[in-house]
């Protein structure tokens, strides 16, 4: 028995410095590598564009011609491991791991719009697979939502997303080995590359006289996450209706390239938008970046690609919070110091209206405040948007995706 115990000790201490390692690393590559590539396609270095457009070109068939040849891996990854944990679904973590590293900087590189955090999360669970040799999926589970708190830096949420993510495995053993895990995998991520995916920080009260406002950004957001569930479902739909759908991902690249030349708030990830949120005065403006990048994500999601969808989702919230901003900024003229409250609210509403994680939720909006000004508006908001979210029904994105991929 102790021998048991000592060498579970050590898989957890094994798995928890693999994975805080690995996700740090793979953060700092993932912003290299958009970094690197704002630069290219802002110079004026035609013949330097004109080699990148070329190679990924190139690189965009032999990413369709490995996922028509593997079937199985494309997206977050997030969706098989849902099925995999269900013991519905198995498949090889290495060609998962291989899919997701290479497909998800490819997309970083050409602006698909598409986030980190999913890969962090499939990332960790294939390496916990590798090493564990599939004998404990308390431990894959647990490295998967370590990925998580990684990718945002915040244990506690990751610890949620255990929790939420995992319902049917949920026990005192698998909660202990999960927190255990997700908290030495973030001290090591942080020690190795700080960084924040959540830029906007709130030290300021809301009158309650506005306290209607969150009301209605609220409801924005929450029709907001509707649609992009359900944009993302139909246009999964249609790829697997339609044979070469994925020959479709060289135009999109070809698009969103030619966009990084004009305006970087329009393609990648959504880290320009969260950082400014208020990048306009324009209402028409806002509400066109929504919509487009709504798309973007949902077209980016089935195309021959791997990213997560949390961190465009988030944008999405936030243009939900600088829409109502600027739609009562004649009524309210100082109504734009609240903003970021605003941003933050809609972020979150649309997040838990995406994943049905009402506790991830409201601990990833206390990341990004102190804890007395944000916490009544967040729970209001949260509260307000869960009740929203089962009197209409709306389903878990990772579970809709799931029975696609099992239908397939």
């Amino acid at each position: 028995m102790a021998k048991n115990y000592l060498k579970l000790i050590g898989n957890i201490l094994l798995l928890s410095i693999l994975v805080g390692i690995l996700i740090a690393i793979y953060l700092f590559l993932v912003h290299e590598i958009i970094h690197f590539s704002n630069l290219i396609f802002s110079s004026n270095n035609y013949i330097l564009i004109a080699i990148m457009i070329i190679l990924m070109t190139i690189l965009s068939f032999i990413i369709i011609y490995l996922n028509n040849k593997y079937k199985g891996f494309l997206g977050s990854g997030i969706p098989q491991y849902e099925a995999y944990y269900a013991n519905k679904l198995n498949f090889s973590p290495k060609k998962m791991f291989n899919f997701v590293l290479f497909d998800s900087f490819f997309a970083y590189f050409c602006g698909f719009i598409l986030g980190s955090e999913g890969p962090s999360i499939t990332l960790s669970a294939s390496l916990a697979r590798i090493i564990n040799k599939d004998k404990d999926k308390d431990l894959v589970a647990a490295c998967g939502s370590a990925g998580f708190a990684c990718a945002f830096l915040a244990p506690l949420a990751g610890i949620c997303h255990l929790i939420e993510e995992n319902k049917e495995m949920l026990n005192l053993k698998f909660i202990i080995k999960g927190v255990l895990i997700i908290c030495l995998a973030t001290t090591i991520s942080n020690l190795i590359y700080p960084h924040s995916l959540l830029p906007i920080y709130i030290d300021y009260f809301l009158e309650y006289k506005y306290y209607y406002l969150l009301i209605l950004v609220t409801i924005l957001a929450f029709i907001v996450g509707r649609l992009y569930v359900l944009a993302i479902v139909k246009v999964k739909d249609l790829s697997k209706n339609f044979k070469n759908f994925l020959y479709l991902t060289p135009i999109f690249m070809l698009l969103f390239l030619y966009l990084k030349t004009k305006d970087l708030y329009i393609v990648g990830t959504g880290s320009q938008i969260l950082e400014d949120p208020l990048f306009t005065t324009s209402i028409i403006l806002l509400i066109f970046y929504l919509i487009y990048r709504l798309l973007g994500t949902a077209f980016s999601n089935s195309l021959a690609l791997s990213g997560g969808l949390v961190l465009p989702m988030l944008s999405l919230g936030a243009l939900c919070g600088s829409i109502i901003t600027i739609a009562f900024k004649n009524v309210i003229p100082d109504i734009t110091k609240y903003n970021a409250l605003f941003v933050v609210i809609g972020m979150i509403v649309v997040y838990n209206s995406v994943t049905k994680s009402p506790l991830t939720s409201l601990v990833l909006g206390l990341k990004m405040g102190t804890i007395t000004n944000i916490i009544l508006p967040l729970t209001i908001a949260v509260v307000l948007n869960t009740f929203l979210i089962y009197l209409f029904k709306q389903q878990n994105i990772y579970k809709l995706l799931e029975k696609r991929i099992l239908t397939c």
